[in-house]
């Protein structure tokens, strides 16, 4: 060191700058130290963070799914009191009811006359939840069928036969016209009755079984011509009502109702003329056999309950053309 412009040996002059030295390594080894807490702390930080979020992720998961389980439950609840699911009831005077369990685009309807419960059509497939839902909510069990009538074998009324079949162990009846149909698992699309339902059948008859097919079920009883179902039944019939289909039945109940299918349609106002059939002259022949029943209503497969008075109407009125 230099004191007044001498240089003097100062032994502590080395070791101050060694106590220097060390108090920057120390001053360092803080400052590392002290990033590494810092980071350590970030981390600890970042994961906190992360893991906060994905609980929040979590949580608003959970909140979503039961969101949308509660929108699906208030849809489904919203659809059952819908207008077009309304549960309409008729009984006869001989004491057998007939409750309308579908009701929109495809009805169906069960028959239950003492311990006896008859299904009659059974919708398409995307319903069978719906109509589960109705018959339960008669107090009416799918395990309690004994048998399912199906009017005809068009995907829209037979689309859940399988189903309720393995389910009930029910007796299938069927004409016997549609014995091909069902082994192939799909009932081809009748000719429109106007230039538009032709177009529409042409079209959907191109498509096939890939969307109006339904899966292949086994009938226990084919009808031909008239069949008496009256055994421990009440007074049912089933008559053959061909025209919209060649397979098409109808059901007589008490001679006072008659579930006829498509063999008129309760959609348009004043007109029973379903848009599809396969043979129209059929069809009106098949209106006249339902005349000479005695019943005072017909319920279709699709629409509103059809009262006599237009039903005669529009036969004289088809008749005469």
């Amino acid at each position: 060191m230099l004191e007044g412009g001498i240089k003097t040996n100062n032994p502590r002059g080395r070791s101050t700058r060694g106590f220097h030295l060390l108090g920057c390594i120390a001053d360092r080894s803080r400052i590392n130290d002290r990033r590494e807490i810092i980071l350590a702390l970030g981390c600890i930080a970042d994961r906190s963070r992360i893991n906060d979020r994905r609980e929040i992720i979590l949580a608003l998961g959970c909140i979503a799914d039961r969101s949308r389980i509660n929108k699906k439950k208030d849809k489904f609840a919203k659809l059952l009191q819908h207008p077009y699911n309304t549960m309409r009831i008729w009984k006869t005077k001989e004491g057998s009811k007939i409750v309308q369990v579908l009701k929109g685009r495809s009805n169906s309807y069960i028959i239950v006359k003492e311990c006896s419960v008859i299904l009659i059509d059974t919708g398409k497939k995307s319903a069978f939840k719906l109509l589960t839902w109705n018959m339960q909510s008669n107090n009416i069990n799918l395990k309690d069928i004994s048998t399912l009538i199906l009017t005809h074998t068009h995907y829209d009324h037979c689309q859940s036969a399988k189903q309720i079949k393995s389910i009930s162990n029910c007796n299938i009846i069927v004409s016997d016209s549609a014995a091909e149909s069902i082994k192939n698992g799909y009932s081809k699309l009748p000719y429109g009755t106007s230039l538009p339902t032709k177009i529409l059948s042409a079209l959907g008859n191109i498509i096939g079984k890939q969307k109006f097919g339904y899966d292949i079920f086994k009938p226990d009883t084919f009808v031909k011509g008239d069949y008496d179902l009256s055994s421990g039944r009440g007074n049912i019939k089933i008559i053959e009502t061909k025209g919209h289909s060649p397979d098409s039945i109808s059901v007589i109940v008490d001679n006072e109702i008659a579930i006829v299918g498509d063999a008129m349609f309760g959609v348009f106002p004043n007109s029973i003329f379903p848009p599809f059939s396969d043979d129209t002259s059929g069809m009106v022949e098949s209106w006249g056999k339902l005349l000479q029943t005695n019943c005072r209503i017909f319920l279709p497969g699709h629409g509103k309950e059809i009262r006599r008075n237009l039903l005669e109407e529009q036969y004289f009125k088809h008749c005469l053309k």
